[in-house]
């Protein structure tokens, strides 16, 4: 991995061959299964942190959270007490 030194941008912008320079990888072979287990208890798996659901009653009450949605609420209520 990198020693010390800092890449120059961002990796999503950085030239490939400074990348995996920085990294200390071949790009024709990859990753050596240590280097990709030594990454692995390093950083975790590769995954994105799973949600909770949204509750159905949550999805329905932001259906209403529009201001015409209110006005149109308000006046069919005024109409009701009418």
């Amino acid at each position: 991995m990198s020693s010390g030194k800092k890449l120059s941008k961002s990796t999503s912008t950085v030239e490939l061959s400074e990348l995996t320079s920085y990294l200390g990888v071949d790009p024709s072979t990859g990753l050596s299964s240590a280097q990709a287990e030594s990454l692995l208890s390093i950083h975790g798996p590769n995954e994105l942190d799973k949600e909770d659901p949204t509750p159905l009653w949550r999805l329905v009450l932001e259906q209403f959270d529009d201001t015409l949605v209110k006005i149109l609420l308000a006046a069919a209520f005024v109409s009701f007490l009418l």
